[in-house]
């Protein structure tokens, strides 16, 4: 189980959040179940941002001092017409540093994702999309990068109308407007009405559509940071079994050519 907790401190956190209090809550939720003994594995999610970039390493003390599991640092996605979350590129460039440094910290039982982070900043999470909210954005078009996501997850709402994915859904976006639209085009249909109807429309919006959404450079597939290397190894791997198919093919073709001509030999 990962709590959120976006700053090391409350008044870090809780500016984010735009909710006193909510930093000592999150605290001790996380000692109350420390306290019972649970057999779940515990850890933060830490999404960098702005307000936070330059006190990252609090967030792995922190995580040291609770006796935790795990510190995860998400990437930032998603609009930002304010300007108040996404980072400028000389501030995230304060990030990668401090993450290439990091990855080589020795942080003992607590687990980070620092060392991935590492490999995947500048190649699959580009600098130029970071800082529009659109992380992936490019990796998925220049490699041509297919969406395998809704084979192994589906997204549904409090309704039962259920989606390819949450980016699809758009649930932490305006509920008007773009997004509406988005979610009206995307919904596969209400399992709780008919779910044999949902996954009929399912098995046809993957193929004709949601599958060639991130090659095509569709907006909302920038941000997918959570399924990007799922689908980017999913997308390899039928690029080497349709090669595969085609070379055994080509074999086949050739010597049944040879077995034709060594009946007039």
């Amino acid at each position: 189980m990962r709590f959120s907790l976006d700053g090391p401190r409350a008044e870090i956190h809780d500016l984010i959040r735009n909710k006193p209090g909510l930093f000592e809550q999150v605290i001790q939720d996380i000692r109350i179940l420390q306290a019972r003994r649970s057999a779940l594995r515990l850890g933060l999610n830490c999404v960098v941002q702005k307000a936070n970039l330059r006190c990252l390493s609090g967030m792995i003390d922190l995580g040291q001092q609770l006796e935790l599991d795990a510190v995860l640092f998400k990437i930032p996605h998603g609009d930002d017409p304010a300007g108040r979350y996404l980072p400028f590129a000389e501030e995230w460039k304060v990030f990668v540093e401090w993450v290439h440094q990091a990855a080589n910290l020795d942080t003992g039982r607590l687990e980070t994702n620092l060392s991935q982070l590492s490999n995947l900043l500048g190649t699959v999470f580009r600098d130029e999309d970071v800082v529009e909210g659109k992380p992936v954005r490019s990796f998925y078009k220049n490699e041509r990068v297919h969406c395998f996501a809704p084979l192994f997850f589906l997204t549904c709402n409090s309704e039962g109308n259920m989606y390819p994915c949450d980016y699809l859904q758009a649930d932490t976006r305006p509920w008007r407007g773009k997004y509406g639209l988005m979610r009206n085009e995307f919904c596969l249909g209400n399992v709780l009405e008919d779910s044999e109807k949902m996954l009929k429309n399912l098995d046809a919006m993957l193929r004709l559509r949601v599958y060639q959404l991130p090659a095509s450079g569709y907006v909302e597939c920038g941000c997918c940071t959570r399924f990007c290397q799922l689908n980017a190894s999913l997308t390899h791997l039928q690029q080497q079994l349709q090669d595969s198919e085609i070379n055994e093919q080509k074999i086949v073709a050739v010597l049944g050519n040879q077995s034709k001509e060594s009946q007039f030999l």
